[in-house]
């Protein structure tokens, strides 16, 4: 199997990890009506939960790639800096989605996936390119 590919699976089984069962509590916590509906009743706790998740999301679904050149060679380690910078970029993406169908509802699951997907392919693409897999 050619690397890249092994890669891009590790990145969807680690976006899935992170995105369900991992989650746990923060499913829910990153929703607004989970706070306004709590006895403390502060409207704006949620967001350190969508940010906790989205931090965990970018570093675990990151983590193949960068491992990838730095542990195993692939492509060219020495510009493996501007992956970094990916992560912030997908943390807030992926922070963004969610709170688009936790908070407002104006996206559903299918679209949430299919977005993240997204973003796991033009960070797959992008470590491609920048790294120069082969």
């Amino acid at each position: 199997m050619n690397i890249a590919i092994f890669v891009l699976i590790l990145m969807v089984l680690a976006h899935l990890l992170a995105d369900y069962p991992l989650q746990g509590w923060l499913a829910q916590a990153k929703a607004r009506k989970y706070w306004e509906n709590s006895p403390n009743k502060n409207r704006f706790d949620y967001i350190p939960a969508l940010i906790c998740h989205g931090v965990m999301w970018a570093i675990l679904v990151g983590l193949p790639p960068i491992m990838a050149t730095l542990l195993w060679g692939v492509g060219t380690p020495h510009l493996i800096g501007l992956l970094y910078l990916f992560i912030p970029v997908n943390a807030f993406s992926h922070c963004s989605v969610d709170h688009c169908k936790a908070t407002y509802g104006s996206i559903n699951l299918w679209q949430d996936q299919l977005l993240h997907l997204t973003q796991i392919l033009i960070w797959w693409g992008s470590w491609i390119g920048i790294c120069r897999v082969a």
